[in-house]
């Protein structure tokens, strides 16, 4: 039996199209989550599964899906609740995805306050928790009890004496199919950690940006005749990619707006949006990124037109 393990709380969709989700993240070890529970204090629920579910921080690549994650569905159907991928059966719905499904009485979770606790049912043990909230004003006086005493047991950290909507992760935006998802594998316990994402990805690690992420590459810095400008976005994103001469005026417009997902190759040739030849000079290559999942990125890069 494996003594070390550390389990999160990875992503939650608290209004489905089909059914409420949280995914699990093994980020260290290897557990057996079948015994655990995703409980929000409010109504009956059961164990994630009968029958061991193991999910491990390495990834076996012999198998379907990603090893490091589990896609728990509610549901107050009793003969759906015991449809769960565990390791004697595999990827039976062959989706690429672990999945399991968790009797829930009321079937799935609040879209005003709600919290989601993972605890082992076994031991009552915690060992991870998120709290979310509408900011509507009219915080539920039970789910404010509940996320107290979770708080006291040192899941969560509250600024004062009872927990209250500010300390919860925003859902103020959250449409259906949204989720919420942490931005990084650290743990403060804390609303910092997450944030409303437009596109779920349930078995799969988020898609967090960061300053790598966005790259702008040259074939050459001396523009003669034309280079290569490449463009890589890790997702989808709308991109402007303009030229700028010493004085910061726009020369040339190679994309305004336009919508990319992975890498895009730009010929860059020494004219500008009239097709005359540039001027001997310094030049920038601005690169700016845009979209609601990713944020604002932008690179920008030296070209030299040469004298001729």
């Amino acid at each position: 039996m494996l003594l070390a393990f550390v389990l999160l709380i990875n992503e939650v969709c608290p209004d489905s199209s089909s059914y409420d989700w949280v995914e699990l993240y093994c980020i260290d070890g290897e557990v057996d989550v079948s015994s655990f529970v995703l409980n929000q204090f409010y109504g009956d629920v059961d164990k994630i599964a009968t029958s061991p579910l193991t999910l491990r921080s390495e990834d076996d690549p012999s198998t379907p899906y990603d090893d490091r994650f589990l896609v728990v569905y509610f549901t107050k159907d009793t003969a759906l609740a015991q449809q769960d991928e565990v390791d004697i059966v595999g990827d039976v719905n062959g989706n690429g995805i672990r999945e399991a499904y968790q009797y829930l009485s009321i079937g799935g979770l609040w879209t005003s306050d709600e919290l989601v606790v993972l605890m082992d049912s076994d031991t009552g043990t915690y060992y991870d928790a998120v709290f979310m909230s509408n900011y509507d004003g009219n915080m539920s006086s039970v789910k404010q009890t509940d996320m107290t005493s979770v708080a006291s047991a040192g899941q969560w950290v509250i600024a004062g004496a009872d927990a209250q909507q500010t300390d919860c992760v925003d859902i103020s935006e959250l449409k259906e199919d949204y989720t919420i998802g942490r931005t990084s594998i650290t743990d403060t316990n804390t609303k910092e950690d997450w944030k409303l994402f437009k596109k779920a990805t349930p078995g799969k690690p988020n898609v967090i940006a960061t300053a790598g992420d966005i790259k702008l590459t040259l074939s050459d810095t001396i523009l003669k005749d034309m280079i290569s400008a490449t463009v890589e976005v890790f997702q989808e994103s709308n991109v402007f990619l303009k030229l700028y001469d010493s004085s910061g005026r726009v020369v040339k417009v190679y994309a305004d707006g336009m919508k990319v997902s992975g890498k895009m190759t730009v010929p860059i040739k020494a004219i500008n949006e009239f097709g005359e030849k540039l001027p001997p000079g310094i030049y920038l290559l601005r690169l700016d990124v845009a979209s609601p999942e990713v944020g604002y990125f932008s690179r920008i890069k030296t070209v030299v037109v040469p004298p001729r």
